[in-house]
């Protein structure tokens, strides 16, 4: 019988997804699921094993007092039992005639819950809400928490049929915690599966798959493999309705083989037609039509399953659809038509026959689709089925179009449109209605004052009557005149407002669009320099170890660790893009566990040591070892605590980190703590969002993708837990996130064997042993060896690049920042610099403009190195005075030999100079002709004159004719 409701409720879910249901059916269906999951089994217990209703029936004869009342008990149990709800009701109120007299408060706590079951079952949820809260009264002093569990999971159904949502969701909530304090693994199932269906009336789709998901572990727990496939069902029709075809598609085959381990044929059925449905989404008909025939098989075979059937029918004739064979199609969609007629379901009629319509349409029997799809429409307007409406008049327009019948498009387009203002302006229509009943109201007076004028007026002034109505009448009609143009004003102005305002959320959507395509545009940016700069240390070092085979075993340890680390924070961030994949896809499932939290932070401040290179930062667990577990996802709260201590450092220069926790109520609240930068107020708000950095720019001086917060957010909620951030800035953050507790009994348990790390955790080397050594020098280092000045922010670039370069002899020298570059090149004699874009507080860009200030691209050339590849800043790195342009990952033999080029033409460019210098020197200018002088004779003539003259005047000598022309006192020597 439960499996039965279950599949109804199914069923009704699946049929969503073609057409809407009114509220009433689906509250209904609801309710019913609700109460007959709900119902426990009060029989349970009695001196009779196996009564029947005759045998206490004939009981009741000569019964009286006591005895009577006992027999009346058991009949309204059995009847309950029975779903007999009128026999039910019926005898209750007979019980409750003697309960004043004879009965005791828990009899009547049975009594008083049957009979509100019984009401609540028959759809009248008024006449149930009494007994039902005079059943929690009796349950709440007699401490009867099984009773109180059920009554409140009934009067949670029974204020959902009232539309009194937040009453339901309070009940339903209630119960289910009463159903997890009695260990009924199976009832908190059902409890919470009632919670998502509050949040489905709602529209909130994420918190009823949230519930449903929550509802199909319990039912795991409780070994109950026909609460996991139903489940599982509804959560594949929510998946399917949001556009994830992969995750409902891989829900219905676990409904299917959970449903026949339970042995269950008619959710068997319902998982084979819901597969049915999602091949043809993903146009395979064929396969949608095996799997429908064996749902058809089995409801036939069942009987009693007629609305089933009719959306099998309607399934199968959307498959033949797809396939182009439109005879078929119709075959099946006119015995979906038939049967609804036969069960009396208007709706499922009405849309069985705009089906119908369709198909004439594509088999191009226009005139056919025309006529039905306008008894469909008339049908909907009797029916008030306003969710139809639009759709088919939409698709009459369109047919008559098609056929040229451009009159009758223009009247259904304005039948639309009427339609629509109708459905969109309910405040003007009230606002008509009372114009029109002032009106009335009005022109009655008016009459009636006439009347009265007629009466009293004598008949020789009949005459005069007439004319003066006829005056009154024309008035009138000038009033209708002018409150009609009025309206019609009043109309217009509103219809204005309306687009005005749609205007507005338009624009604010826009500006909302371009926010986030910008956000996309840095994101990306960030991303692949964040990707790009392990990935070009994993490959550096390695080729590096490849092309000197000979280095020491130690360096080439140190090496292959760097390697390792960089492995490591690639495939972080890898992670945390492929999450935030399945979080926005709702297709991340957790794996709850106890979970000792000192253990863990353990692990995870250990292995984050190497990442804070040569700072002086102490990582601090103040987890205390007695410290209860936590119910959780161990590898997600790992994340979580990476993601947050990864954060910490990339803020932090100095100081601490600390993790702590704490025990708030039934939650453990985890703190990690801090003494970096700090975050702006402005920014604390934001950025757990996604994608969102408080600094995006090339000079940033904090790296990141602006993912980790945002999925650490997500898996925390999914926790049921939330996080949190307290911050001042320029004195560091504290991150707290919650976590649910686990009972007494699983944290003894995880004391009792909670071992120490394995020493390769607790022994590691410090980051000395780890990373290579900024001071490391390189081989064949000779006087004349080339400086290269290496500037990145990147530690890890800096390795790969020293090690690159080092092997051919080039003298180093490091900075890690602009400022740092510009003080060694205040201070040193540097030949090239290579240069990151993407630096803290001074970009490359602007580094290099301060060097052009003094140093020609002839004189020192600089190559940027960038992670981005783009067009754009290739052509900005040109602009901004550099020689060359290089994209990480770089190769080895790339690097060496753009290295190699720019030095030798900088060597060139100072031999042509020093040549130059020398010809100077060898062969002086003439200061007056500017011409080389040709011969030498002139010498001691000039010496002569020097002697006499300031030296000055003849910095580079004068060729002798120019001693002739310009100083006649001197004679040209022989």
């Amino acid at each position: 019988m439960v499996v039965f409701i279950l599949v109804l409720a199914s069923a009704r879910g699946e049929t969503s997804m073609k057409s809407s249901t009114t509220f009433t059916s689906f509250t209904t269906i609801t309710l019913t699921l609700i109460l007959l999951l709900c119902t426990p089994l009060l029989t349970k217990g009695q001196n009779d094993p196996e009564p029947t209703i005759e045998s206490l029936i004939s009981r009741l004869d000569g019964s009286i007092g006591e005895e009577r009342l006992k027999i009346l008990i058991e009949l309204v149990l059995l009847c309950e039992d029975e779903h007999l709800t009128a026999d039910t009701i019926e005898w209750g109120k007979k019980a409750q005639e003697l309960l004043p007299d004879f009965g005791s408060p828990i009899q009547e706590l049975k009594v008083v819950h049957s009979i509100g079951y019984a009401y609540a079952k028959s759809n009248d949820s008024v006449s149930a809400l009494a007994p039902a809260k005079r059943a929690e009264e009796l349950a709440l002093e007699l401490n009867k928490t099984d009773y109180l569990a059920r009554t409140r999971s009934m009067l949670g159904s029974i204020h959902f049929q009232l539309m009194e949502n937040d009453k339901a969701l309070e009940a339903f909530s209630s119960s289910r915690e009463l159903f997890e304090t009695l260990g009924d693994h199976r009832s908190k199932a059902i409890a919470l599966n009632n919670q998502a269906l509050v949040y489905r009336s709602l529209g909130d789709s994420e918190k009823e798959l949230e519930l449903l998901l929550l509802s199909q572990q319990a039912f795991e727990v409780a070994d109950d493999p026909m609460g996991v496939a139903v489940i599982g069902i509804n959560i594949g029709n929510l998946q399917r309705n949001s556009g994830q075809s992969e995750g409902a598609e891989a829900s219905y085959r676990r409904s299917l083989a959970m449903a026949e381990k339970a042995g269950s044929e008619k959710v068997k059925a319902g998982a084979l037609r819901s597969l049915g449905m999602s091949a043809n989404d993903r146009e395979a008909p064929r396969e949608a039509l095996e799997y429908l025939q064996q749902a058809l098989d089995i409801y036939l075979e069942l009987g009693n399953s007629q609305m089933r059937i009719i959306a099998v029918y309607g399934t199968m004739g959307e498959s033949w659809e797809i396939l182009g064979d439109y005879p078929r199609s119709l075959e099946y969609h006119n015995l979906a038509y038939d049967m609804a007629t036969e069960i009396g379901n208007v709706w499922m009629q009405t849309v069985a026959k705009s089906e119908i319509s369709m198909i004439h349409s594509f088999n191009g029997d226009l005139n056919s689709a025309i006529e039905t799809l306008v008894e469909c429409i008339e049908v909907a307007r009797e029916n008030e089925f306003s969710p139809l409406l639009k759709p088919f008049l939409t698709d009459l327009n369109g047919l008559q179009a098609e056929l040229g019948k451009y009159e009758d498009a223009y009247n259904t387009q304005q039948d639309l449109i009427t339609f629509m203002e109708e459905m969109n302006s309910e405040e003007n229509r009230e606002i008509l209605a009372e114009m029109q009943a002032t009106f009335e109201a009005e022109e009655r007076e008016m009459k009636i004052e006439l009347l009265e004028k007629g009466q009293a007026l004598q008949e020789a002034e009949l005459e005069n009557q007439r004319g003066l109505r006829q005056s009154i009448l024309f008035g009138f009609a000038f009033l209708l005149v002018v409150l009609g143009l009025v309206f019609n004003r009043y109309r217009l102005s509103a219809r204005a407002a309306v687009m005005a305002e749609a205007m507005k959320q338009e624009q604010a959507i826009n500006v909302g669009l371009r926010e986030i395509d910008q956000l996309k545009d840095d994101f990306l940016a960030n991303t692949s320099h964040e990707l790009r700069t392990p990935l070009y240390g994993m490959t550096g070092l390695v080729e590096a170890v490849l092309d000197d085979p000979e280095k020491s075993r130690l360096e080439t340890r140190n090496m292959l660790k760097t390697v390792l680390e960089s492995g490591h924070r690639l495939t972080g961030l890898v992670n945390d893009i492929l999450d935030f994949s399945k979080l926005q896809k709702g297709g991340l499932v957790l794996s709850l566990e106890p979970v000792d939290i000192r253990s863990l932070v353990d692990v995870v401040l250990t292995l984050s040591k190497p990442l804070v290179a040569d700072r002086s930062i102490e990582f601090v667990n103040t987890v205390e070892s007695s410290f209860p577990p936590i119910m959780a996802d161990s590898a997600r709260v790992e994340q979580v605590l990476f993601n947050l201590v990864g954060n910490a450092i990339e803020f932090t220069q100095e100081g601490y980190i600390k993790v702590g926790a704490q025990l708030v109520g039934d939650q453990v609240k985890i703190s990690v703590s801090d003494s970096g930068a700090g975050i702006a107020p402005e920014h604390q708000e934001k950025i757990f969002d996604y994608f969102v950095q408080a600094d995006a720019s090339a000079q940033r001086e904090y790296g990141g993708t602006g993912l980790g917060l945002a999925v650490s957010r997500q898996l925390v909620e999914l926790h049921g837990g939330n996080i949190s951030v307290e911050s001042v800035l320029g004195e560091g953050s504290k991150f707290s996130f919650t976590m649910p507790a686990t009972n007494a009994e699983a944290a003894e348990i995880i004391h009792a064997v909670r071992t120490p790390l394995p020493a390769i955790y607790l022994n590691e080397p410090d980051n000395s042993d780890l990373m290579p050594s900024e001071a490391i020098t390189s081989l064949n280092v000779t006087d004349d060896s080339p400086t290269i000045l290496i500037v990145d922010d990147e530690v890890l670039v800096r390795q790969v690049l020293k090690q690159h370069l080092g092997s051919k002899g080039y003298r180093l020298e490091i900075a890690s920042s602009g400022a740092d570059a510009l003080e060694v090149l205040g201070s040193k004699a540097i030949d090239l610099v290579l240069l990151d874009i993407m630096m803290p507080k001074m970009s490359g860009f602007e580094v290099c403009r301060e060097i052009r200030k003094t140093k020609h691209r002839n004189d020192l050339p600089v190559i940027f190195l960038s992670a981005m590849g783009r067009q754009e800043d290739r052509v900005a790195s040109f602009d901004e005075g550099g020689n060359d342009y290089l994209t990480k990952p770089i190769g080895r033999i790339e690097l060496l030999a753009r290295v190699a080029v720019h030095l030798e033409l900088l060597a060139g460019h100072r031999e042509q100079f020093e040549e130059i210098h020398e010809l100077r020197r060898i062969l002086p200018i003439c200061s007056y002709c500017k011409k080389i002088r040709e011969d030498d004779g002139y010498w001691s003539l000039l010496e002569n004159y020097i002697s006499q003259h300031s030296e000055a005047e003849f910095t580079h000598g004068i060729c002798p004719s120019c001693i002739s022309e310009n100083f006649p006192e001197f004679e040209k020597p022989v």
